[in-house]
């Protein structure tokens, strides 16, 4: 496990570094945060008093939401395993697994696409705190 903790560290380094050597796209980066974030409560908050909210839209929306993810799971395991030329570079190189670079990278796109988990569990808590249900 060190060796894929290992790879998984560089695939961070290597998707961050960019964003951490300008100061203003990481000023950037932080004030979009601190939008979104409260945005996203705020969005669930208000959701109940929405126009299309009370047409019964939101049944459709929550229909295409679960329509995406029924079709995506299934190709997810097909692959999408996303190599820059200096991870295979820097996996030619060394002696690793495909199997340990692959891992490295479904356990990075993990933490990128959980982020996105955090908004759409802030945006629930909003609903939830306006509405009394559960989100």
């Amino acid at each position: 496990m060190g060796l894929t903790w290992t790879l998984y560290r560089f695939k961070v380094r290597a998707f961050v570094g960019p964003v951490l050597r300008q100061p203003a796209t990481l000023a950037a980066f932080v004030l979009l945060a601190l939008v979104f974030l409260p945005g996203a409560v705020a969005m669930g908050y208000f959701l109940p008093d929405l126009p299309w909210a009370a047409a019964g839209l939101e049944e459709i929306g929550a229909m295409a939401l679960s329509m995406l993810l029924a079709f995506n799971l299934p190709t997810a395991l097909a692959g999408g395993l996303v190599l820059h030329p200096a991870e295979v570079d820097f996996a030619a190189t060394t002696p690793v697994t495909v199997r340990r670079l692959a891992l490295a990278d479904l356990l990075f796109q993990g933490t990128i696409q959980g982020t996105g988990l955090v908004v759409a569990g802030l945006g629930a808590i909003g609903y939830t705190v306006r509405t009394g249900a559960p989100p």
